[in-house]
């Protein structure tokens, strides 16, 4: 039935990808159904498989690949290698779905039953090798404009040392950032954009969109420096091309601006229009651009060593005078001389022009020509194999122009005199040539030209790679493939502005700061991965250390703040700016750049000093790190209660963990696509409420083990929840199996040594746009650490609360004195630097002439399993602060104070409660010998609910209108059945009706949260 069965080698048609790539393909078979039947048959047909020296195929094989053998039982398709390959050797990012990889766009390399019949899918475009792609765009690039005009000029203003530091400097920067940008390219593949690909999945989004940016303006203003070269070439060297009438009198040569700019213009179109026929044509003519400028160097070279001493007369016009001409004569001698090198070692400040032509200056105006080392990278997308190209073409050129401009240098000192080398009205390199200056005039023509082709070759397509990542707006006209030609425009608009200045001298020191920009961070992209060592960090290109690219960094640093200090913090702040526009965006880019690598080695150095933290957090450090239960629908998965994640957000002022956790019922094994989806939901509604925490989904077979398995697996090392936040269920009387899991979840918390806050009426809480003016009160009935004025402080550092009063209010037994017991509260708060009025209350407001015995049943049950209670009084104060300073609390309170902190230490020896659900896990065998509580007679309930009745009567009266009201937690009695959690159900509701909005809190146990200590 299956038509490929039994096909041979010999039955392929020419030229098809099946027969010899023709997989070996076997039917899965399941483990439990393996018998000895199946063995025997499965030995069968191994007998029947042909033999290593060929043979004819069994015809066993079937139509199931070989990945089904790895598939397994529970569904998860498997792919093939061969399907893999392709986007594995073509993309950084995760693709949405793995399994749907299509098959026919595998490229499986260096095997021989790959398909040749590649005309089938039409001609890729031709790609370039390492002399076009690279050297050569890179040497034209390097040997430019200021080789042969400029480079005279400061061994004249600089003399031959200080020239050599310069040159020296300049190509010790550009040869340590090639060799970071080697590794760079040579740890993956590179597409298009050059450095802004590199930078970009170096170092994130961020700061390749902005560096890529000033880089695109450092190449874009250097064509329009290359473009005033060759202008400036046409002018000096033939003056006859003057167009007279249009300057003033005094013009000549340099001097003539206006006509630079009419000629630079002209440059300009001819260019663009170059350039808008296709890179293909650049890289063609790129030779016929080179060569003579190599032979202009040769020429230069011939005429220092073998040139006789000469007089060199420059005709200068003037337009409007009535002489046609007059000549400017000097006098060169090309032989070396050891008189020229003595007098041109060092700095004359009579031909420096009042200090203006100094090292920062010479360093500015020099940089520019060495900056041609990324032209290789710029056309990443147009080279055949780029990580090979780059790293060769791009060093080779770095070292061969750094030596000629060191040579260069010293022989332009050693052939002329000082006078000879700052002139400016005519070009030395020219005129000490042989066999003729005309020779070096066409080659700087030239040389100018090529360098300015490559650079608006090289910046729009830049700016395209940049504007196709969709970082900044602004730039989506930019997009596209193939030819940049919108990009390409505003290029040219951008060298139009540039020119209009007309002089070279004002353009060259902006590029210097743009490209050594782009160096700094290439460096610092290749120092940072190789630090973190990722794992992934495999470069190719193994001759590179940290140091260098330390080096190289420096050396950028150096430069930038040498030549132009303010200019250079400028650049600093314009990519510090976009840098801040891009990550407010919120660039979702999955590059894992170097970057994320680095927060998470400081995240996780942070997570191991924690860990050995043996006493864990001081009372000092102590903040509320929250895990908050929440409910989500089974279709949408939307938090049913959506205000406890805004009063979550509005808990963050304590800058605490926060943890959105849900639990779906069922088995991850069948459903870990409905997780995935849940916990992405979750995210979602944690980033539009504007949340700074985690998720975390739980898929357990019953709440109650869900329940469980959240309290004990949140968070991560020493980075733990202490706090469990939870919104009282609503209509719990509809449903049992509620109250059940009400009263596990606290005891759980509980014996997890976890602190509890329980939302009631969450539909109350304000939204974050509001400010809320009503009062919070704190109804402090037993102590709980200081959890409850914590809270409270950390909500009124929100803006939501933070026109809130505190009030604390104090509940009092007729035989106890309320203004002994007042101002050792206030007291307390004073030395706690928390600012609240309080309040004492007498019990008999609301207890309408009972007696305190119903009070005392009340404050027993909020006491209950609370083990920081140790006695009957109901104030209890912050065991910390009482031991350290008994002495200055009132005298009249120091025995009670003594009594209490007594009892407080011999409570803090025994074992808290544990909830009887799944938590004996916990406890081991110790928790068989916890019995549970006696179920409570009818008289005991009775007195209970009248009792609860009482406090909440109290506590309406005075708060019924604060926008909050916070209390203790009544934790449930140990579960016998069923009616008990209802009881405490029951007890809450009775508590809390009539109010608002209700916190009710719990301590963590034996920990106390505030201190009078700074």
């Amino acid at each position: 039935s299956n038509p490929k069965e039994g096909r041979t080698p010999k039955d392929a048609r020419p030229g098809s990808t099946v027969s010899a790539c023709e997989s070996i393909q076997i039917r899965s078979m399941a483990a439990a159904d393996v018998d000895t039947a199946v063995l025997d048959e499965a030995t069968d047909i191994v007998s029947t498989l042909p033999s290593p020296d060929g043979g004819p195929p069994s015809p066993i094989l079937q139509s199931t690949s070989m990945s089904d053998l790895f598939g397994g039982r529970s569904g998860s398709a498997q792919v093939g290698v061969s399907t893999r390959l392709g986007w594995l050797s073509d993309t950084t990012q995760r693709p949405e779905d793995a399994t749907k990889a299509d098959p026919s766009d595998a490229v499986l390399v260096d095997t021989p039953c790959i398909a040749q019949d590649g005309a089938a899918s039409g001609k890729e475009p031709r790609k370039l090798a390492t002399i076009l792609g690279v050297f050569v765009p890179c040497l034209q690039n390097i040997l430019g404009v200021i080789l042969f005009l400029r480079l005279s000029n400061i061994v004249g203003w600089m003399g031959i040392s200080m020239a050599l530091l310069t040159v020296g400097l300049c190509c010790s920067t550009t040869f340590f950032t090639s060799l970071s940008l080697s590794a760079i390219a040579t740890n993956g593949a590179i597409k298009g954009g050059g450095p802004y690909y590199l930078i970009s999945r170096a170092l994130g989004p961020e700061f390749g969109g902005s560096v890529g940016l000033c880089f695109y303006l450092g190449t874009t203003v250097a064509a329009s420096m290359y473009i005033l070269g060759a202008a400036e070439t046409l002018l000096v060297g033939f003056p006859e091309l003057q167009i007279c009438g249009i300057e003033d009198q005094s013009c000549s040569g340099t001097d003539c601006t206006v006509n630079m700019r009419i000629y630079a213009y002209i440059v300009l179109v001819l260019c663009t229009g170059a350039v808008l026929a296709g890179v293909k044509y650049i890289s063609a003519v790129s030779p016929i651009f080179l060569i003579p400028v190599l032979v202009s160097v040769l020429c230069i070279w011939i005429g220092i060593l073998v040139g006789p001493k000469f007089d060199v007369c420059e005709e200068v016009p003037q337009c409007l005078s009535s002489a046609n001409s007059t000549e400017s004569c000097v006098t060169v001698d090309p032989k070396l001389s050891s008189t020229n090198m003595g007098d041109n070692y060092g700095v004359d400040d009579e031909f420096n022009k009042d200090g203006e032509y100094d090292f920062r200056y010479s360093l500015a105006l020099f940089f520019p020509s060495v900056t041609g080392i990324m032209a290789g990278s710029n056309r990443s997308g147009d080279l055949k194999d780029a990580q090979r190209s780059i790293p060769i073409g791009t060093i080779c050129a770095t070292l061969a122009t750094s030596v000629l401009y060191l040579l260069t240098a010293f022989l332009y000192g050693a052939v002329a005199d000082r006078s000879t080398l700052v002139n400016e009205t005519f070009i030395l390199s020219a005129a000490i040539a042989l066999p003729h200056k005309m020779i070096v005039q066409v080659g700087i023509v030239l040389s100018t030209l090529g360098a300015a082709l490559q650079s608006l070759t090289g910046a729009p397509r830049l700016l395209q790679a940049i504007s196709n990542d969709n970082l900044i707006p602004i730039l989506k006209p930019f997009r596209g493939k193939g030819e940049p030609r919108r990009a390409l425009l505003l290029s040219f608009i951008i060298c139009a502005g540039c020119i209009a200045g007309g002089n070279l001298n004002v353009v060259a020191p902006i590029i210097t700061m743009f490209f050594l920009l782009c160096y700094m961070f290439v460096n610092l992209a290749c120092l940072l991965q190789d630090l973190l060592k990722e794992p992934n960090w495999r470069p190719r290109f193994k001759f590179y250390h940290p140091i260098t690219a330390l080096l190289g960094l420096f050396l950028c640093l150096l430069i930038m703040f040498l030549t132009n200090p303010g200019f250079a913090a400028g650049a600093i702040i314009v990519v510090l700016l976009l840098y801040a526009y891009i990550q407010y965006r919120k660039v979702e880019a999955q590059w894992g750049d170097g970057l994320r690598g680095l927060r998470y080695h400081r995240a996780r150095s942070a997570l191991e000093s924690l860990e050995k933290l043996k006493d864990g957090p001081h009372i000092k450090n102590w903040r509320p790190q929250v895990l908050v239960f929440c409910k989500t629908g089974t279709q949408d998965y939307h938090v049913t209660q959506p205000k406890m994640l805004t009063l979550l957000s509005q808990l963050k002022g304590g800058r605490g963990l926060c943890i959105m956790g849900t639990i779906v019922e069922g088995s991850l094994a069948e459903n870990s696509e409905e997780q995935a989806r849940c916990e992405k939901s979750l995210r979602q509604q944690r980033d539009a409420a504007k949340i700074e925490g985690f998720t975390q989904v739980i898929m357990a077979r019953d709440v109650g083990h869900g329940i469980n398995s959240l309290i004990q697996t949140a968070g991560l090392g020493a980075l733990i929840p202490n706090t469990v936040m939870v919104a009282w269920p609503h209509h719990w009387q509809g449903d049992p199996r509620k109250p059940e899991r009400i009263a596990a979840l606290l005891e759980t918390a509980l014996a997890y040594n976890m602190a509890l806050i329980v939302v009631k009426g969450s539909e109350n809480i304000p939204a974050a746009h509001t400010r809320v003016q009503a009062p919070i009160d704190i109804w402090w009935v037993v102590h709980d650490g200081g959890l409850q004025m914590l809270l409270t402080t950390v909500l009124r550092k929100s803006r939501v609360w933070s026109h809130s009063a505190l009030r604390i209010f104090c509940v009092l037994q007729q035989d106890e004195d309320p203004d002994e017991l007042q101002k050792t509260i206030e007291n307390f708060i004073y030395r706690t630097r928390i600012e609240a009025e309080v309040k004492c209350v007498i019990l008999d407001e609301g207890a309408g002439g009972k007696t305190g015995a119903s009070f005392k049943a009340c404050q027993n049950a909020l006491c209950r399993q609370n083990s920081n209670v140790g006695s009957t009084s109901s104030w209890q104060l912050n065991a910390s602060i009482v031991n350290s300073s008994i002495s200055s609390l009132p005298g009249d309170t120091k025995a009670v104070l003594k009594s209490n902190n007594s009892s407080q230490m011999q409570s803090r020896a025994k074992s808290p409660r544990h909830s009887i659900y799944s938590t004996e896990s916990l406890l081991g065998d110790e928790s068989k010998n916890l019995g549970a509580s006696e179920v409570p007679d009818a008289a005991e309930i009775e007195q209970l609910l009248v009792s609860t009745r009482i406090l909440n009567r109290i506590v309406v009266k005075y708060s019924s209108k604060s926008a909050m009201v916070m209390t203790n937690l009544p934790m449930p009695e140990r579960q016998v059945d069923g009616h008990t959690s209802e009881l405490y159900m029951k007890q809450v509701d009775l508590l809390t009706s009539n109010l608002k909005l209700v916190l009710l809190v719990h301590g963590q146990p034996n920990a106390d949260v505030v201190t009078m200590y700074s």
